[in-house]
């Protein structure tokens, strides 16, 4: 088998930019004058951009407001009209306007507010016409990947297919934008050899239409929206496609949290730029990861955020299509930058919730936050009697690719810096609760399904379930992950078709994920939620060899060495994607209830989801007695 890590550091990945950003960046960066103004950047590599010279926008603010509804529908619930289309938006003071994709205009996306127990109704509107070239059209693969014909009619793919996943909501499938339910705009219709300009609005595979359900039927918590069409998901998501969804409880502002102005979410992905401003992403063929060599926060490069020395609510999402991030708040010099050596002060935070909404009470203060692609952290940071002019850096030093250990390379050391410079307006009287009770007795924290039943996977009756994450190289070189030995539509070497997984209502369930290559995975579930149990290290190479193609996958409970790590701080809560390390079985329980229909799980590196580790989770009412 290839061995993964020379493929990556051979060049594969995205060009000296995506490999080596911290040394590309700074190397440059260290140049000044006429001499910085003479570099021009290599291909896969951003232009320099100074650090901290834009404000870091507010997406439910910078964008002028939160969406508003447009209507409401026959059932009387709010509707909205959301739109994707192309623009140009400037991310950075230097850098010419970006073309990009997204929904209202803006990137990333203003972002829904709606409330627990309220549905409302959103029209995906696809206004992209066959004019609005992909940001990234040189660099989309449409070969490599399934199906890349539309299952109708056999007519390929135009670039211009959206559908929208609310991650992490509980949804009935047909609103749930799963990867074969992508759509085009009315300006589309079929040809005699493809898409061609017209007044259709053609939809593939699984015929939803774009006007999705939203029942708001779980607890309150950060939420987010992405595109997911089949095969270009990670191009989408890259060109701007995602925005916040918060989901609040009508008694949470009862809990006196930070908010209002002093609540920010906080949505972090990495980037490259080529020196007019657009996009940069590897051509094709596909590559394993995609690794920037900028980062982007709110749709800002390395932006800076002044604040008040009072509390703060940041809800962050790492919204990387692969990179991990380990970060710290690190306080900065006199000059805005990192201390010269390790003796650093780091600003403690307090996680009080994660994907699943607010955990039973806040984990204790923390320095370091780890976050794969996908996942959130709700947090409190305080930042009271902090002096005018102190800054922390937001620093990470996560690997690419990451696998778990303690490994920097790769990894932009700065995001952002928070600059105390804003005197106090009135008195901070927020607090951090003891516990997330509500003065109801309800708990905030957990799954809801449709009955309201807020109850936890009792493991005592669950059924284990090995899931076997692998990597293979396809004779083309293409590097392939896999979940059981198989793609999401077909075994990608012999072709056969993937059976869809099946659960069923009323069950529950604890998968024992086994990872078997070298990297970490961010394993997300669609429809349901879990709570991660425990990691536990096993003979990889003993268990493997008793994986047989085509058989049911072997319990990996007597591989299994040493003693198992229960979940960490920041897994205590309920959750909907889970990080798998190498050499690892990590244990998630389940209880399925609430929504039927077709529903997908993959790995949430977005090149991994796509190639192809994902599989089709169809999700059965319980037999009629």
């Amino acid at each position: 088998m290839l061995n993964r890590r020379r493929f990556l550091e051979a060049g594969a990945v995205a060009g000296v930019g995506a490999m080596l950003p911290f040394k590309a960046g700074h190397a440059a960066e260290a140049l000044s004058g006429a001499g910085a103004a003479a570099v021009v950047p290599a291909v896969g590599v951003s232009p320099v951009l100074t650090k901290y010279v834009d404000l870091l926008p507010v997406p439910t603010s910078f964008f002028g407001f939160a969406y508003t509804p447009t209507g409401v529908n026959a059932a009387g619930a709010p509707h909205y009209d959301i739109a994707t289309s192309g623009f140009f938006q400037q991310l950075h003071r230097d850098l010419p306007a970006t073309y990009l994709w997204g929904y209202g205009g803006t990137f990333p996306s203003r972002t829904i507010e709606a409330t627990v127990g309220v549905p409302i109704e959103v029209s995906w509107i696809n206004n992209l016409q066959p004019t609005n070239a992909h940001p990234i059209a040189a660099s989309i693969d449409r070969v490599n990947v399934d199906g890349m014909n539309n299952m109708a009619n056999g007519l390929p793919w135009p670039d211009q297919r959206i559908t929208t996943h609310l991650h992490g909501g509980h949804v009935p499938w047909v609103s749930d934008g799963g990867p074969k339910t992508w759509f085009t705009g009315p300006f589309w219709q079929p040809g005699t050899a493809g898409y061609v300009p017209g007044s259709g609005v053609i939809v593939d595979g699984f015929d939803n239409g774009n006007t999705y359900q939203y029942p708001n039927d779980q607890v309150g918590t950060t939420l987010w929206f992405h595109d997911h069409a089949m095969g270009i998901t990670r191009y989408n998501v890259y060109a701007g496609l995602a925005g916040f969804w918060l989901l609040r409880d009508r008694e949470e502002s009862l809990l006196n949290l930070p908010s209002g102005a002093y609540e920010i979410p906080i949505v972090i992905q990495d980037r490259i730029f080529n020196v007019d401003g657009s996009l940069y992403y590897p051509p094709a063929p596909a590559v394993p990861e995609f690794f920037g060599d900028t980062m982007v926060v709110n749709g800002k490069v390395w932006p800076r955020l002044k604040v008040e020395p009072r509390k703060y609510r940041l809800r962050f999402l790492n919204g990387c299509n692969a990179r991990f991030l380990r970060m710290q708040f690190v306080k900065a010099t006199a000059l805005e930058a990192l201390p010269s050596t390790r003796s650093w002060v780091t600003m403690p935070y307090t996680q009080i919730g994660a994907e699943g909404g607010f955990f039973a009470a806040p984990a204790a203060p923390q320095t370091i936050m780890l976050l794969a692609p996908a996942e959130r952290a709700d947090v409190i940071v305080d930042f009271t009697g902090m002096a005018a002019g102190t800054k922390y850096i937001l620093y990470n030093d996560a690997a690419t690719p990451f696998s778990g250990t303690t490994d920097t390379r790769g990894a932009i050391p700065e995001v952002m810096i928070f600059d105390v410079s804003l005197g106090l307006t009135g008195t901070d009287s927020s607090v951090v609760p003891a516990a997330f009770t509500l003065p109801s007795g309800r708990a905030l924290g957990g799954f809801v399904d449709t009955t309201g039943a807020n109850a936890a996977p009792v493991v005592a009756a669950a059924t284990s379930v090995p899931k076997v994450l692998t990597e293979i190289a396809l004779p083309n070189g293409m590097l392939m992950q896999l979940i059981n030995g198989t793609g999401y539509e077909k075994d990608p070497i012999t072709g056969a078709p993937s059976p869809d997984e099946v659960v069923t209502i009323g069950t529950t369930e604890i998968w024992q994920i086994v990872n078997a290559t070298v990297d970490t995975h961010p394993i997300h579930l669609h429809q349901t939620q879990f709570q991660v149990l425990d990691r536990q290290k096993i003979g990889i190479s003993q268990y493997m060899g008793k994986v047989a193609k085509g058989k049911a996958m072997p319990d990996p409970t007597p591989y299994l060495k040493g003693t198992p790590v229960l979940a960490g701080p920041d897994e205590q809560g309920w959750k909907e994607t889970v990080r798998a390390n190498p050499g690892e079985v990590t244990r998630i329980a389940m209880a399925w209830k609430g929504w039927t229909g077709n529903y997908v799980y993959h790995c949430h590196i977005l090149e991994h989801e796509e190639h192809d580790m994902m599989r089709a989770l169809r999700v059965d009412p319980a037999p009629v007695v």
